[in-house]
């Protein structure tokens, strides 16, 4: 479900959004605006249950609304007023729950008419960090398939495989959402890896030991590394502010044994 989409000057809310309506844009005008929501973030197969169907849409839209709250608070900073922002609000307006199931046709105008504001407040905007790129996302998203299937042919118990492939789900959602939520998509998978891992100490224990146990560490460092919590840690530790110390502490409190390889905590610390 990865998207493909172009370098950009720089990596800011405004130009992701720019980029998604651009995708918006190219679909055909007789669809439902639902399914142009769909194919415009990168949806190959759509799942057969409806209500399921319900939901991918409202997380797609979950996701751009996020984007364009987030865009708003960085032009409210920058000093623009309400005044700046009314195409790009006419435009997302049309994607409410009596909207989605229209043709695209009703709604495609507003879309086109708020096409080059987001590009002109990019290019004034700072940038958020290094871009990833489709490359270095679809080499990634290889390395999860390939680890995944290893796991499926493994002798590890069921249980220790359900907690490999969660994990790979969270990081897969992260490299999914990337192009609509940039960086901040990395970040909610490191949350997310975090707390499950804490939630199945004991797995990860069985799990250190399995040949299986690299290949998922080399995949979070590398999911860590893209989220820029790292350097964020590292600035907290340097500066010896108390709010670490206590994270630290609860951090290390996560892990039964002393001895316990953690998967993600290792990697922030670094």
């Amino acid at each position: 479900m990865l998207v493909l989409f172009t370098m950009a000057e720089k990596e800011n809310s405004a130009f992701r959004l720019h980029r998604f309506i651009e995708r918006m844009l190219s679909q055909g005008q007789n669809i439902q605006t639902a399914q142009v929501l769909l194919n415009a973030f990168g949806v190959k197969e759509q799942p057969k249950a409806v209500w399921s169907q319900s939901a991918m849409v409202l997380r797609v839209a979950s996701l751009l609304f996020a984007e364009v709250r987030s865009l708003k608070e960085e032009l409210t900073r920058a000093g623009f007023t309400g005044k700046s922002l009314e195409l790009i609000d006419a435009a997302f307006d049309r994607l409410s729950v009596a909207g989605m199931p229209q043709q695209w046709q009703n709604h495609s105008a507003f879309f086109k008419a708020c096409l080059n504001p987001p590009h002109i407040f990019g290019e004034g905007l700072p940038d958020e960090g290094a871009h990833i790129s489709n490359a270095e996302l679809t080499d990634l998203q290889k390395v999860i398939s390939d680890l995944r299937e290893e796991v499926q042919k493994s002798d590890l118990r069921q249980e220790v495989k359900n907690f490999v492939y969660e994990q790979l789900n969270i990081i897969e959602r992260a490299i999914n959402d990337y192009p609509v939520t940039g960086m901040k998509a990395f970040k909610v998978a490191v949350r997310e890896g975090v707390f499950h891992e804490a939630e199945h100490a004991e797995i990860v224990i069985e799990l250190q030991n399995s040949p299986q146990m690299l290949s998922l560490k080399k995949i979070i460092a590398k999911v860590v590394q893209w989220s820029g919590y790292t350097a964020a840690l590292s600035k907290l530790l340097s500066s010896g502010d108390v709010i670490y110390d206590h994270a630290e502490k609860g951090a290390h409190a996560l892990a039964k044994h002393a001895h316990q390889v953690s998967l993600w905590l290792q990697h922030l610390k670094k």
